[in-house]
């Protein structure tokens, strides 16, 4: 009876796993060689000007590298401004909005990326996606230190509003828009100690808008819009709202 070579078969062995295992190391090698350089003829790309390009090279390198952050969040801008500048199918848009959800994830600390996705999906408008962007304009809130206020809190409290609004929540939407004005809700009065920051008359309007169509309660929509006009009489967005009003 033949007998088998042990150490043969164990050298063999040692030989295909090291063999499987070079082959592993060398193919991640080959991918983070290969992606390294898609990222920088994505930088040179961009520094060009040619963003379709580097579109196309960002959206390979996410596919070799998910974990690249940075990358993720350039990629996804730079989608963002094919649709900012009208040059965008819905079909790119889609792209956009699902590049932008992954940015997000990828960094949720990052509030003005998720303020970016917001008012991409404001701007989409259906119900689900007004529905999303309350959410993560919500979460901007939450995440705001007390006190704060600035013409980058007020933007997103208007948005939180309008989205507040959008999808039936108006005790949320009524309470944004009356820390806005300065409007005390159980009074139906302004605080004449309060003065609103110059430059947001749509504040008013948007207040004024819950007021008439979903209070019921014309006569202080009306008081409304006459402090807005008070409040801020050269700001042309006061007289663009007061033309279209009623």
């Amino acid at each position: 009876m033949r007998r088998v070579n042990v150490p043969l078969l164990i050298a063999i062995a040692i030989l295909l796993v090291g063999g499987v295992a070079g082959m592993y190391f060398l193919h991640r090698f080959q991918v983070r060689r290969n992606a390294e350089d898609m990222a920088r003829q994505a930088k040179r790309q961009i520094d060009e000007g040619n963003n379709d390009e580097a579109i196309r090279l960002l959206s390979r390198y996410i596919a070799l590298r998910p974990d690249d952050a940075a990358r993720q969040r350039e990629y996804a801008e730079l989608l963002l401004s094919q649709v900012d500048a009208g040059k965008a199918s819905p079909r790119v848009v889609g792209l956009t909005v699902a590049a932008l959800e992954v940015a997000v994830r990828k960094a949720p600390d990052a509030d003005d990326l998720r303020e970016k996705l917001s008012s991409l999906l404001t701007r989409i408008g259906d119900a689900d996606s007004i529905r999303s962007a309350n959410g993560h304009l919500a979460m901007i809130r939450q995440r705001r230190p007390d006190g704060a206020a600035n013409d980058d809190t007020r933007r997103v409290d208007l948005m939180f509003a309008a989205t507040a609004a959008q999808t039936g929540q108006f005790d949320d939407a009524e309470e944004v828009l009356a820390a806005l004005t300065g409007f005390e809700r159980p009074t139906k009065q302004f605080n004449p100690a309060f003065q609103p920051a110059p430059g947001h008359p749509e504040s008013f309007a948007a207040l004024a808008e819950i007021l008439e169509r979903h209070r019921r309660d014309p006569k202080t929509a009306e008081q409304i819009i006459e402090r807005m006009v008070e409040i801020a009489p050269e700001d042309v967005n006061t007289w663009r709202i007061l033309a279209t009003w009623r």
